[in-house]
């Protein structure tokens, strides 16, 4: 049985409507064989849990496409970021999501695989190789950053585009603390589509 069981659409409150909403429009520009629902209607990821806070999922869904929309980042570093902190949490749906959009932003299979296992993945470029290790940085960290890491990151990156490499580790750290707490299965991925192993450190 879910934890977060599917709320009937005539129970739903507007902010519940508004959840299923916005995760429709987050679907909506992804490849269309990615998988949203389960057989029972049930929504996968982190979405579920968000029916149950109410109060908090509009303000949730307004920074989450606020970050992911920011312009200082480009889209595959963006994915780089998303890569670096399912290297270090295994949160099932998410890694069986970005495998196969990771793929389709323009990195290859072999790329993606060593992002997953926390491995700079070759032929990145300097600023691409950059977002990668600050945000496997990002993800371990546990304490204030040190100097150094931030003196190298700076070769190739602004302030403001290290704030937002943060806000995108920090954001999908905690979608796979929601993903996780609902303890969801994950599809089967389809024959055409691509999924990486999960690191075996995890």
């Amino acid at each position: 049985m879910s934890r977060f069981p599917t709320i009937p659409p005539q129970q739903c409150t507007e902010a519940q409507i508004g959840v299923h909403n916005d995760t429709a429009q987050i679907f909506s520009r992804l490849p269309s064989h990615i998988v949203s629902k389960d057989a029972e209607g049930q929504l996968l990821g982190p979405y579920s849990p968000l029916l149950y806070t109410e109060d908090i999922s509009q303000t949730w869904f307004a920074l989450a496409f606020a970050v992911m929309r920011q312009k200082r980042l480009s889209v595959k570093e963006k994915e780089l970021c998303i890569l670096a902190v399912l290297s270090r949490y295994d949160a099932p749906y998410v890694h069986y999501a970005h495998s196969e959009i990771a793929v389709r932003v323009g990195f290859t299979k072999v790329q993606v695989q060593s992002a997953l296992h926390g491995k700079l993945p070759e032929e990145l470029d300097e600023r691409e190789s950059s977002v990668y290790n600050l945000s496997l940085h990002l993800a371990n960290q546990r304490r204030p950053m040190e100097d150094s890491v931030f003196e190298e990151a700076r070769k190739t990156l602004g302030r403001d585009e290290i704030v937002g490499v943060a806000h995108i580790v920090s954001g999908y750290i905690y979608v796979a603390m929601l993903t996780n707490i609902s303890n969801q299965g994950v599809p089967e991925a389809g024959e055409d589509m691509f999924q990486a192993t999960k690191n075996p450190k995890l």
